[in-house]
């Protein structure tokens, strides 16, 4: 998931320590100038040092360390296949260790991470680059017709400037790739970077270390699908034959990339680029071409399968509930803690979070799995939230989904009843009677 990672070291100590390391070989001195308005110029050396494709630059008052961590796992071919969280965490500890950067000795000034995946049979990789047009309100930058790159500008000192705050990357990882046979020709990458520490410190990332701890790689995996859900994809071939007239007029107009720079230079409607976005997904919907939402789907799937090496994912499932939670806790790859007494009687989840009486996963406990374990919210939305609510704010997504558990256990009732008629008594016609 971490691609790339330029740290600062500035303990001297440290520093000298590492220079003199018989592991790392220099490659390079380098002279260059520093600018300072109202100051001469200066001239200083940069020494460069290579250890395995990690790049040691030793300046005068500082070292930093240029790490390709998925291209390590590579030895520095490709960074085509997938890279789990596991061999992250396992390469950067490795690397933690050579060089003695525990401790908060090497603070993090630049990350980019993000995950590869293959899009449907009914796209081909250059469709979807093509189809995307924005993120949020900034346009595609393209350099190469393979590519999308989205970044704020802003206007400082009589020129345009490129905000490097967060920067996406969205491109045809196969076609960059396409002379190794171990990447898939069809693979696409979405990444997310960032030259700022503010951005970087709001991740709960500042130091290497940081990296180590699997709870983190939830906070960037819900980062990446967050960021996904902001591209609009401009689609030229849609079938519009299940719209209504006004429909088709709507989703020819949403379809031409003027109409949504209008709205972006609309200063009296700062909200009209999000609400007419919303109804061109809902468009969409009705026409089954929503590749953004068919794309995150297939995202959401390989996050969590990048993601199962961590502790909060990799947990045993109960086995002493009913077969009829069994088969609901495996399709929503849920776990259940032995040692709690309150537990949702329909998920198997710990509610004990919620009042002291309740039996059914609420607002309360949906917002606190939200908050402190991501994965298990994302599996209840897969399970218990329709497409229709999938891009709507989190409150109402919440909502929706307690209303859907409610659902769950009156249709069980309901199934109890049919099965067994005339006031006839079973187990789990008991059991649910209990419910609310």
């Amino acid at each position: 998931m971490i691609d790339y990672l330029k740290l600062r070291v500035t303990d001297s100590d440290l520093i000298r320590y590492i220079k003199y390391k018989p592991s790392l070989k220099q490659v390079q001195k380098i002279q260059y100038i520093t600018h300072f308005k109202g100051f001469e110029h200066d001239i200083k050396t940069k020494d460069v040092y290579d250890y395995k494709g990690i790049v040691f630059c030793f300046y005068l008052d500082r070292l930093e360390i240029l790490f390709k961590p998925h291209y390590y796992l590579n030895k520095g071919e490709h960074n085509g296949n997938d890279f789990n969280i596991s061999n992250c965490i396992n390469i950067i500890n490795e690397i933690i260790i050579e060089f003695d950067l525990s401790a908060q000795k090497a603070k993090i000034m630049q990350l980019e991470f993000g995950l590869n995946f293959i899009p449907p049979k009914e796209f081909t990789p250059q469709q979807v680059i093509d189809y995307a047009e924005y993120h949020e309100k900034n346009k595609s930058i393209s350099k190469y017709t393979y590519e999308k790159r989205f970044q704020k500008i802003g206007f400082k000192h009589g020129r345009y400037i490129y905000n490097t705050f967060k920067i996406i990357k969205f491109y045809w990882k196969g076609n960059q790739f396409n002379h190794l046979p171990e990447v898939n020709t069809n693979t696409l990458r979405f990444e997310i970077k960032s030259n700022k520490t503010t951005y970087i410190n709001k991740l709960g990332i500042m130091f290497i270390e940081d990296l180590t701890e699997s709870n983190l790689y939830l906070q960037l995996s819900d980062s990446l699908k967050s960021e996904f859900k902001q591209v609009l994809f401009l689609i030229d071939d849609v079938n519009s034959a299940m719209l209504t007239h006004i429909e088709k007029n709507n989703l020819d107009k949403y379809l031409r990339s003027q109409f949504w720079s209008k709205l972006i230079t609309n200063t009296k409607d700062r909200n009209a680029f999000s609400r007419h976005k919303a109804k061109y997904q809902n468009i969409l919907e009705k026409t089954g071409a929503n590749l953004n939402a068919h794309l995150l789907e297939i995202i959401t799937i390989k996050l969590n399968q990048l993601l199962e090496g961590s502790a909060n994912f990799n947990q045993k499932k109960d086995n002493n509930i009913d077969d009829d939670y069994n088969l609901l806790s495996a399709d929503l790859n849920i776990i259940k803690d032995k040692t709690c007494t309150n537990i949702c009687l329909i998920t198997g989840l710990d509610i004990s979070m919620q009042k002291e009486n309740s039996l059914l996963l609420s607002h309360t406990g949906l917002k606190h799995y939200h908050k402190y374990d991501y994965l298990v919210f994302e599996n209840l939305k897969n399970k218990f939230l329709s497409e229709k609510w999938k891009f709507t704010d989190l409150d109402v997504q919440i909502k929706e989904i307690a209303h859907n558990i409610r659902n769950y256990k009156n249709n069980t009732k309901l199934k109890q009843i049919r099965i067994y008629p005339n006031q006839q008594t079973n187990f789990l016609g008991v059991f649910f009677n209990q419910l609310p």
